[in-house]
């Protein structure tokens, strides 16, 4: 087993800083909008940004394993939260056209509108910390980003 480099373990802890981070926003998204009055859980809030990204990709609706795999949960789990969503008038879980076997999730037009704000405030969120950095600072930081996920062209 490879040992971890001290210039490997400050890369991780900065990575899980900027993690740590990015999950604060998506707390803040609700406590600041009018999702709170829906009583939206941090997971459903995510669970949001996440099917409205998968559904640009397959606007009639997406699997329900399609996503537990993509928020990183069990697929049971990720049942109990879309039937949740489904009862605030969230969600749609509907069967799919060709197995009608098979679920298919997307966003109502309450769940739509819920996103706007979540994904305005978390925006504002981002906007704010950005305000933080130089051009310079945030020109660097996307060529860092960019080059540790590997997709700097030269």
């Amino acid at each position: 087993m490879k040992q971890c480099t001290k210039e490997g373990m400050q890369l991780y802890r900065l990575l899980t800083q900027l993690d740590e981070e990015r999950q604060r926003a998506y707390k803040i998204s609700g406590e600041r909008g009018q999702e709170k009055r829906f009583g939206l859980p941090a997971r459903q809030s995510v669970a949001l940004f996440c099917i409205k990204e998968l559904t640009a990709l397959q606007p009639a609706g997406i699997s329900l394993k399609a996503l537990a795999q993509h928020m990183d949960m069990a697929a049971s789990a990720a049942s109990i939260m879309v039937d949740s969503m489904v009862k605030k008038n969230l969600l749609l879980r509907d069967t799919a056209f060709r197995d009608r076997r098979a679920v298919r999730i997307s966003l109502t037009q309450e769940g739509e509108k819920l996103f706007s704000i979540c994904n305005d405030a978390l925006l504002a969120r981002m906007s704010e910390l950005a305000q933080l950095l130089t051009q310079s600072e945030l020109r660097t930081l996307q060529r860092v980003v960019q080059k540790i996920c590997g997709k700097i062209i030269n």
